[in-house]
């Protein structure tokens, strides 16, 4: 299949002022029967010329505002358009490199929040660098399995929605309990310091729990991934995704 066109952002919608400042009755100089302004009436002169020159003073008035507003929309689109392609241009140059140091930083970030703010720890350096080598190594396996996942389409139907939903089936069943269990067994060895022998019993007693939980939350996550995102910002949000799952299961447990 062709390859997805990279995603940009819409172009802002522009406005425009309106040409005339209305026709309400405190607009249309309304007088009393003695031919006076009427007092329970906004007084506008009657006069043509000054009627004119008030409506043209409202709408330079009015063009005014909308050319800034307009001004700064383009700004906040042309911002996120260069952030944009900034990071776009990154993954395609240093591939390797950006998206190691994208994931060891969110999952650092993300232990750092549960351990200090969440369980009142004190920051500990060694578990802070072992989640940032488990980032790293995290999305060394993500970024071929969601080009994989990519190309992945399902036989039957036709349709956007189940294709993201039997991704996310897939997902549940091959790469969800895979990583799992290789998070179990780092976390044990890199963190813990346990031993072998007490890691496999580890895994064994507490891998459905744990599975369970996890699937809960990331199926949820995937499902909307492969369904709502494109191809090349689903990594970032697998990244963000785990910085908030990081901080959950830390308040849960």
């Amino acid at each position: 299949m062709p390859p997805k066109r990279a995603a940009t952002s819409p172009a802002p919608i522009r406005r425009t002022p309106r040409k005339s400042a209305g026709t309400s009755p405190a607009r249309l100089g309304l007088t009393d029967t003695w031919g006076t302004p009427s007092a329970n009436h906004g007084w506008v002169s009657s006069d043509p010329e000054v009627k004119a020159k008030e409506e043209e003073e409202k709408i330079k008035e009015r063009t005014k505002k909308v050319a800034a507003q307009n001004k700064a929309d383009d700004q906040k689109h042309a911002t996120s358009e260069n952030t944009s392609n900034w990071y776009q241009s990154t993954m395609k140059q240093y591939p390797i490199l950006a998206t190691s140091v994208q994931g060891a930083l969110f999952a650092t970030v993300g232990e750092v929040i549960a351990t200090v703010a969440i369980k009142e720890q004190p920051f500990d350096q060694t578990r802070a660098i072992c989640f940032a080598v488990w980032g790293a190594i995290l999305v060394r396996i993500m970024v071929p399995y969601l080009a994989f996942m990519s190309t992945f389409r399902a036989p039957f139907p036709e349709s956007a929605t189940f294709n993201a939903l039997a991704k996310t089936v897939v997902d549940q069943l091959t790469m969800g309990p895979l990583l799992v269990v290789t998070f179990m067994v780092y976390f044990k060895i890199a963190v813990e310091g346990m031993a072998m022998d007490a890691i496999f019993e580890s895994v064994k007693t507490e891998f459905a729990t744990r599975y369970a939980l996890t699937a809960s939350y990331w199926a949820c996550v995937n499902f909307s991934n492969f369904m709502l995102v494109p191809h090349e910002w689903q990594l970032l949000v697998v990244n963000a995704m785990g910085l908030v799952w990081g901080i959950a299961s830390s308040y849960i447990t």
